[in-house]
């Protein structure tokens, strides 16, 4: 009996202890699972006069991607390998399911808008192989800026970076937030989830003055006014010499 409850509380802790590697392996593995699969977004917006492009990508690594790589083979061949077509079909699907827009334009002559979904080729391969996956969708809407065009902005749950062009006056940001320059930009960046509004206008250009200076060459003047003299010289000569012929004969005849 002493010998016994010895025997069996070792055996009961080393059931205990394997137990407990399980449940770390376990948590281990799924903790190096949920680091290595990542999906991440953002959205830039460029304002101009003319247009609004509205690209918003996202970012598949690891796990996240070998698994849409297996969802685009499955609506393909099905053959574990992603091919260039099944890449084309799925962005076709994609920019149809493109239903919302995540900005509004008021006061506008004419808006038009166009929809694209692009994936990166290094996609293409077996499914099985994790690599970083890119789909952009882009949104661009051809309009006319008039005076004090309210532009209203609702991002989705990401960074979103404004871009307004130099061409056009930031009338109002509501909620206001700061701008800095970027080349020929203003840059502005969201917040997350808050709707934005800017109202714009166009830049009036400025009309163009072009000097003209007019340099007056006094030699070439000198040489022109000498060719007139002369030129009014040969002409009394020409015209001189028959009066002078006329007179002598008219002198002689009455002589006679």
């Amino acid at each position: 009996m002493c010998q016994f409850i010895p025997h069996r509380a070792s055996s009961e802790g080393d059931f205990l202890a394997i137990r407990l590697k399980i449940v770390i392996s376990l948590t281990l593995l799924l903790l190096m699972n949920t680091a290595a699969a990542c999906t991440t977004q953002d959205t830039t917006v460029i304002i101009n006069s003319q247009n609004i492009t509205s690209t918003t990508t996202v970012y598949y690594t690891g796990n996240d991607s070998t698994r849409l790589q297996t969802m685009i083979d499955f609506e393909g061949d099905n053959n574990s390998y992603v091919n260039a077509w099944e890449l084309l079909k799925y962005e076709n699907t994609k920019r149809k399911q493109i239903a919302s827009i995540p900005y509004t334009i008021e006061n506008v002559s004419l808006q038009q808008t166009n929809k694209d979904v692009t994936i990166n080729r290094e996609t293409i391969g077996k499914t099985n192989t994790a690599r970083q996956i890119n789909i952009s969708t882009t949104l661009l809407s051809i309009y006319t800026c008039k005076n004090k065009t309210p532009i209203t902005i609702k991002p989705p749950d990401n960074r979103t970076t404004i871009l307004i062009h130099e061409n056009i006056n930031i009338e109002q940001i509501i909620p206001l937030l700061k701008t800095k320059e970027v080349d020929c930009y203003q840059q502005i960046t969201l917040q997350t989830n808050n709707t934005t509004t800017f109202k714009l206008a166009p830049k009036k250009e400025s009309p163009t003055v072009q000097n003209t200076t007019e340099y007056i060459n006094t030699g070439e003047v000198e040489t022109t006014a000498n060719q007139q003299n002369e030129t009014d010289d040969t002409l009394f000569i020409v015209f001189a010499i028959p009066v002078l012929l006329i007179i002598l004969l008219i002198i002689l005849y009455r002589r006679k």
